[in-house]
């Protein structure tokens, strides 16, 4: 089972082991005032979920998350450090996570409400907990690997209001950044921002582009077409 929490909402995806075929999928919109954490433990023990036996559990975390190198990490300092990126999180009321990356030689913090995190492991003591930042940041790393890009590749993930952008090549992690973004103009300026300080040529270079809205990504692909010659869907 893969339980997907964001600031407005959580879902549920729940994969056969074998084939991977999908069994169950849920999504809840939290609705003003209403707790998160209740309501998630009021659904984990439903019917639906409880008769099933799970193989594994995956919590990924969409909130703010960053980076840093592996040999700077230290466990007994991961809320000082997050607390200080982050100034605007209540860390007494958060619990830091860290989730490495060995392959890129960098640990990625994140955070989660103590009592969101308190429910899910009382309920399913299985459950790890990782980040979209470092789920999709290794998903790039091993897309970069497989295709052996000859120039280092700039990667795009989409959200409704968030763009992550990254560029992985050949083992080492050369950026990583988010953007709050609202309209596909801004997200277009933001990325080729970044594409102008990487100094990436547009004849050479290739732009990856990912997310789970395809009409974002289609239309943001669309719009680079103009200005770079390697634009992909994934």
């Amino acid at each position: 089972m893969s339980i997907r929490i964001s600031a407005d909402g959580f879902s549920f995806f729940v994969n056969a082991p074998l084939n991977g075929e999908l069994i169950h999928c849920e999504d809840y919109t939290l609705h003003e005032g209403e707790s998160m954490s209740h309501k998630l433990g009021n659904m984990l023990v439903q019917p639906t979920m409880q008769d099933l036996t799970y193989d594994k559990v995956q919590v990924i975390v969409d909130s703010p998350s960053t980076l840093i190198p592996e040999e700077e990490f230290n466990a007994n300092e991961v809320e000082n450090c997050y607390g200080c990126v982050f100034s605007d999180v209540d860390i007494h009321t958060h619990r830091v996570c860290s989730t490495p990356l060995p392959s890129l030689f960098v640990v990625v913090l994140f955070s989660l409400p103590h009592d969101v995190y308190d429910t899910i492991t009382n309920l399913m003591p299985q459950a790890t907990f990782t980040s979209v930042f470092a789920t999709t940041l290794s998903s790039f790393a091993d897309y970069s690997t497989k295709h052996d890009f000859a120039e280092p590749p700039l990667f795009v993930y989409l959200q409704p209001n968030q763009m992550l952008l990254y560029s992985v090549f050949r083992g080492k992690l050369l950026f990583a950044n988010s953007f709050s973004t609202d309209n596909i103009q801004n997200t277009l300026y933001f990325l080729l921002s970044v594409w102008k300080i990487l100094k990436f040529d547009a004849r050479v270079n290739h732009c990856i582009i990912s997310g789970d809205d395809t009409t974002l990504t289609t239309s943001l692909a669309d719009e680079l077409g103009e200005f770079l010659q390697y634009v992909e869907l994934v």
